[in-house]
């Protein structure tokens, strides 16, 4: 089987999102793990490919999507824009252009951890190199002039971007965690509810067909979120820098799952953050993914093979029927249990999924 940029055809039944008239309550969820050496990023970036194909094709204009078009909502805490962006390019398909035409929206999770800019600090201010904080670090401290790097980088802070551009509005960013902390200190609990309200918020501003990045409030009712598909990637990295108890993220994975029509989620599955479970950081760990998988309609698990790296075969994909109530109604997998697959991912971001033997 060739090498394919699109969504391999043994994977089509299990990654294809699941239509609203075929999901019943609570809506589906599906769980993608990966371990170290065996990056499941290739798969969402499939997923997208699955549900926004219709844009590759489309022409660039911003406009409204369809009712039978889903909008994405893509939330990363561990890449940025940059990473998904030019990955997705190389399977043809362009974020960008999906995100003008209301189908594609992204949550900056990295925002979290960055500092905020100065209050005083203004694009005039940050190329002069003035403001309250300029000429403080360590090269003020050795006298040194600011570098053209420097202005930069403020610059940049001062727009909001790191091409001193402003973001466009498909692209949000979660509030830092700094901005009411500034010593990175407080309550991790609830800095949790407030990441986990900022992601509801942007759902709910999708579904209300309301402008994106201005301090959205939850809406009652659905109010079109039924044609949201979610994706969440590294969120066991929030419970791990939170230190946020199981069932804190349980209930924002629920209200997220409740709010939209597909929910997919990333995770890392590595033997010592699920079996060896000998710190708080593992035992939380394998808490999160034992609950997960136990909820979830489908599990997708990327690993390395068993007897060693090979030429031909990046690893094994793992399909398992989640513990929740299987897989969707529309008969998304039915009658089917575990199945293993092989799996190839080239440089060129190309991939093949095949069965062992063929």
């Amino acid at each position: 089987m060739a090498a394919s940029r699109s969504l391999p055809p043994l994977l089509q039944p299990y990654l294809s999102p699941a239509r609203p008239s075929s999901s019943p309550e609570p809506k589906s969820l599906t769980l993608v793990t990966s371990v170290l050496g065996a990056s499941a990023n290739w798969l969402v970036l499939r997923y997208l490919v699955s549900c926004l194909s219709a844009a590759s094709s489309a022409q660039a204009q911003p406009s409204s999507p369809t009712s039978s078009e889903p909008t994405v909502v893509l939330v990363s805490f561990l890449r940025d824009l940059t990473f998904w962006t030019s990955s997705a390019s190389r399977l043809g398909l362009d974020l960008a252009a999906a995100g003008r035409r209301g189908r594609f929206v992204f949550a900056d999770g990295m925002a979290l951890f960055a500092p905020p800019p100065p209050a005083s600090a203004t694009p005039a201010d940050a190329a002069a190199g003035t403001g309250r904080g300029a000429g403080v670090g360590p090269g003020a401290a050795r006298g040194m002039a600011p570098g053209r790097g420097s202005q930069a980088a403020a610059t940049s802070a001062a727009a909001g971007t790191g091409t001193g551009k402003r973001d466009p509005a498909w692209h949000v960013r979660i509030p830092s965690r700094l901005d009411k902390n500034p010593q990175g200190k407080g309550n991790s609990r609830s800095e949790f509810r407030a990441i986990a309200t900022a992601v509801s918020q942007v759902i709910s501003k999708v579904g209300s067909g309301g402008k994106l990045g201005q301090g959205a409030s939850r809406q009652d009712g659905d109010g079109g979120s039924e044609n949201i598909v979610l994706v969440v990637d590294g969120l066991d990295f929030i419970q791990a820098a939170l230190e946020e108890q199981t069932s804190a993220v349980e209930d924002a994975v629920m209200s997220w799952r409740e709010s939209t029509s597909s929910l997919l989620l990333t995770l890392h599955a590595d033997d010592p953050l699920v079996h060896t479970q000998s710190t708080s950081l593992e035992k939380l760990h394998a808490s999160l993914a034992l609950s997960l998988a136990h909820s979830a309609d489908l599990v997708l698990g990327c690993r390395t093979l068993d007897t060693g790296g090979a030429s031909d075969v990046s690893g094994v994909i793992r399909i398992t029927p989640g513990g929740g109530r299987g897989w969707d109604s529309g008969g998304r997998g039915k009658g089917e249990g575990e199945k293993e697959l092989l799996y190839l991912v080239n440089s060129d971001g190309s991939a093949k999924v095949f069965e062992r033997g063929a």
